[in-house]
């Protein structure tokens, strides 16, 4: 009897049985899981795409593919959240006039999302170590990344959710990163062609998130700067709105004379300023 699983892997041959396990893909991740076929010394991977229909091949796309597009949706929705909710209360003053802190707890990368090849499969060999920050929480897409190097520098990283490709030279880059979908990947030494990494941004955030404040005292919801207007001003102007863009102020006790009715000059610089566009420009 032959009897074949996932397109052409032997399961039974004659009188000859092949066992049939689990096994981690290729960059070990503990999130994912692969059918392999053992026979003798060799250890095959089925691809699940190909065994069709079933309760096993179900269960492993919906564990690779559903489960992890789960995570990573709720990963980006609370990545996004905790650091822009962060940035914002450190413009912040407390009541106490302190400077404001975090909200919660900041995420931090490490070894779980930046993942290199582990045998049996083919390992890099440069020297080129991958690291993850957040430029733009706007940007985010909820996705993992490989990158595969053609060059030291060079190669093409792959977005997993919908396959897009983007070639990319780090060398290129001041700070020797790529820069997609609002995250910043940071290469130190160079790499090998054929060399690959799996970058997870959002493998984590979910399961890290705690807020890290006790007291209604330490909410920095009170503004560190304020504006008044001259007491001798002739003008009709009024200020509208007044938000802070780093705490403290870089320069404190800033004045503006305005020698127009469109123009004014700052304390902190001599050159005039207009505060509309003017033809042209």
């Amino acid at each position: 009897m032959g009897l074949y699983i996932g397109g052409s892997q032997e399961l039974v041959l004659g009188n000859v049985a092949s066992t049939v396990t689990l096994v981690n893909d290729d960059y070990g991740d503990a999130r994912a899981s692969k059918l392999a076929v053992i026979r003798g010394s060799a250890t095959v991977v089925v691809d699940e795409n190909r065994l069709g229909g079933g309760e096993v091949s179900g269960l492993l796309r919906f564990q690779n593919d559903d489960l992890n597009e789960g995570r990573n949706l709720l990963g980006r929705l609370t990545l996004a959240i905790t650091t822009a909710m962060n940035d914002q209360h450190k413009l912040g003053l407390d009541l106490d006039g302190n400077v404001g802190g975090n909200l919660f707890s900041p995420t931090t990368f490490g070894n779980s999302n930046v993942l290199e090849p582990k045998a049996p499969a083919t390992l890099n060999t440069g020297a080129a170590v991958m690291t993850l920050s957040v430029t733009d929480t706007s940007q985010f897409a909820a996705s993992d990344y490989e990158i595969q190097f053609t060059g030291a520098t060079t190669g093409n990283i792959i977005r997993r959710s919908d396959g897009v490709v983007t070639a990319f030279d780090t060398s290129l880059s001041l700070t020797n990163s790529i820069s997609i979908d609002g995250l910043d990947i940071a290469q130190a030494g160079g790499a090998a062609a054929g060399d690959r990494f799996l970058i997870k941004p959002f493998t984590s955030s979910a399961s890290s998130i705690s807020s890290v404040f006790s007291t209604p005292r330490a909410l920095a919801v009170a503004s560190p700067v304020a504006a008044t207007m001259g007491t001798g001003n002739t003008g009709s102007l009024q200020q509208i709105a007044l938000s802070a863009r780093t705490n403290p102020p870089a320069s404190l006790g800033l004045f503006f004379t305005f020698t127009g009715s469109n123009t004014y000059t700052r304390s902190d610089q001599g050159a005039t300023v207009f505060t509309t566009p003017r033809p042209g420009h």
